[in-house]
């Protein structure tokens, strides 16, 4: 698990260099997804290499939320004003991501 741990982070270090260092207008994290999910699909990188430390990763993935959790409410006076249009925008793109991706899955299914 620990080679798995060590490839993830490195594409995820990577991808927050690259966005650095290019001023990407793309976060870092996305750069280095994309990389890595380009090596998986190139067999750089193979996936019995992974799959165990991001099984491990994805499960807890709850934790992860939790410094965001933490953020909003030490950050609320400067929230609060603005929570109508916070809520409002999470919930219209929540569902765009919903129906996009069921669209997607519709048309891929049918292959």
């Amino acid at each position: 698990m620990f080679r798995g741990l060590v490839i993830v982070f490195l594409f995820a270090g990577l991808g927050t260099l690259v966005e650095r260092y290019a001023g990407l207008p793309i976060p870092g994290a996305v750069v280095g997804l994309v990389a890595f999910v380009v090596a998986l699909r190139m067999k750089v990188v193979r996936r019995v290499w992974v799959e165990e430390a991001c099984g491990f990763l994805t499960g807890r993935m709850a934790l992860f939320l939790v410094p965001a959790a933490v953020a909003i409410f030490d950050k609320w006076p400067v929230i609060a004003p603005a929570i109508v249009p916070i809520v409002v925008a999470s919930a219209v793109s929540t569902l765009a991501v919903f129906l996009v991706v069921g669209l997607l899955a519709q048309r891929l299914a049918k292959r």
